[in-house]
């Protein structure tokens, strides 16, 4: 997926509160995000990693221990 492709698939007000949420802590699992967001987990995880093509959050770990960040 390009970088545009991923753009048109996040919406603008998502990219908003996902990028808020993880600037006010010190990086979220995306079970915490999604309970945090009220959205469900497969989807946060889609935003997230188009979100992370972008250059827009990073994570740290793997499997359980990841954790998102503002990039």
């Amino acid at each position: 997926m390009t970088a545009e492709l991923a753009t048109e698939s996040v919406d603008e007000q998502v990219i908003t509160k996902i990028v808020d949420a993880l600037a006010h802590s010190d990086g979220m699992s995306t079970p915490d995000l999604a309970a945090s967001l009220g959205r469900d987990q497969d989807i946060v995880r889609e935003e997230l990693m188009a979100l992370e093509r972008l250059g827009l959050v990073v994570r740290t770990g793997r499997t359980r221990g990841t954790r998102w960040h503002v990039g």
